[in-house]
């Protein structure tokens, strides 16, 4: 009897996962990639220009005839199959001349292209507990230090405006994990350092409440480390 009541539990807890969405910053992952190793890629280099995201999308490769970023398909994209393959349908592969992509650059790149290509990626947020916490309280990031990925437990105790946000240590963005309502409930996020350099950082929960014409906010920081 206590096996299945165990087993009860578990099945509940999976059926009670809300996925919402979390955000990861395009420019501090993607973006590096082609301003340090495709900086030859400009206007002038057959369409092709990767200096920012807007050029990025609107570029077309005049080899290949179509946009070089096709959303939700890297096989059929132009800018995966050059940097990816090393004989590409048309032409040389980029960068022409090398070095070359890493691997887990091309990877990187190849699932943002998969994830529709969005200037905010987004990535998972699970509701991890169906009951109402009662506080609020953002927990130490696990495994930490960590390459490249971790995980964040956060509890908001009633229905706020949250964000989640990491910063280097002078106060820069790094990445925008949470930002949205959210019910009370307590939620993991995972994140996903790949193309981020090694080092401290810091995150910060803030969960605000505009109602009744105040405001109230819960704001808690903690420190994680990058590890590569």
């Amino acid at each position: 009897m206590k096996k299945i009541i165990t087993l009860c539990c578990v099945v509940s807890l999976f059926a009670a996962l809300t996925t919402v969405h979390a955000q990861v910053n395009y420019g501090t992952q993607v973006q590096p990639i082609f301003d340090a190793q495709c900086g030859c890629h400009s206007p002038s280099f057959s369409g092709w220009d990767v200096r920012s995201y807007a050029t990025v999308m609107a570029s077309i490769g005049n080899q290949y005839g179509t946009k070089i970023v096709l959303p939700g398909n890297s096989a059929g994209s132009p800018l995966y199959n050059k940097i990816f393959s090393s004989a590409p349908l048309r032409g040389e592969r980029m960068p022409q001349g090398g070095p070359f992509l890493t691997a887990a650059q091309i990877t990187l790149i190849k699932n943002w292209i998969d994830e529709g290509a969005k200037e905010k990626v987004t990535a998972a947020v699970a509701r991890i507990s169906p009951g109402i916490p009662g506080i609020f309280s953002l927990s130490q990031n696990y495994p930490n230090p960590f390459n490249p990925t971790t995980q964040i437990t956060f509890s908001i105790a009633d229905s706020r405006m949250v964000t989640l946000t990491v910063f280097d240590i002078l106060g820069h963005e790094v990445a925008a994990l949470v930002n949205g309502r959210m019910d009370a409930g307590t939620y993991t996020a995972q994140w996903n350092a790949a193309g981020i350099a090694s080092g401290m950082y810091l995150y910060r929960l803030r969960a605000a409440d505009l109602s009744n014409g105040h405001r109230s906010e819960f704001t808690e920081v903690k420190r994680l480390v990058v590890q590569k």
